[in-house]
C-alpha cells in the first residue's frame, strides 16, 4: 500500500497531472498501522486540494485516524456509531472548540441516529448540518 500511496503523491506533484483524481480508502484506519503509510496519508490530506485530488476515508473507529489527518479534513462525514468510544470521540471531532455541552448534544444526537441519517461538519464552520440520503418525490 504504501508503493500505490507513494505513486500517488508522485503523480500529485507532477505537472502532467493535470486531472481531478479521487482516491477512496474504505477501512482506512487498517492502513494507519505503518509510519509511512501515515506519513503519506497524511502529506496528502494537506496538500491534496490545491492539485484537484481528493481523499476519502471510510472508517468505523474514527479515533484510530492520527490527529494530523483529522484536522485537514475539509468535510467530516459522520454516520451513526455504537461504540462509546467512536462516538464521544466524533462528537469532539464534529464540534471543536464549541460551547460546553454542545459536544454532549452531538454525542447524544450520534448514538441515537436512525438509519440512512448522518451528521456533517464543515472545516472552517461551527454549523453541524443533520442529513438523509436523497429521496426523489416523483
Amino acid at each position: 500500500m504504501d508503493a500505490i500511496l507513494q505513486l500517488v503523491l508522485s503523480q500529485m506533484y507532477s505537472r502532467s497531472a493535470r486531472r481531478r483524481l479521487v482516491i477512496v480508502l474504505d477501512e482506512a484506519a487498517l492502513l494507519m498501522r505503518s509510519r509511512a503509510v501515515e506519513d503519506v496519508m497524511s502529506r496528502l490530506y494537506m496538500e491534496s486540494r490545491k492539485f484537484g485530488f481528493s481523499v476519502i476515508l471510510v472508517v468505523q473507529n474514527p479515533y484510530l485516524l492520527p490527529e494530523s489527518i483529522i484536522v485537514n479534513s475539509g468535510i467530516r462525514v459522520v454516520f451513526g456509531l455504537g461504540e462509546p468510544r467512536s462516538v464521544s470521540y466524533a462528537a469532539r471531532i464534529l464540534s471543536p472548540g464549541g460551547p460546553p455541552g454542545r459536544s454532549r448534544l452531538v454525542e447524544k444526537t450520534l448514538a441515537n441516529l436512525k438509519p440512512g441519517y448522518y451528521l456533517v461538519g464543515l472545516l472552517g464552520s461551527e454549523n453541524i448540518f443533520l442529513a438523509t440520503r436523497y429521496k426523489p418525490t416523483c
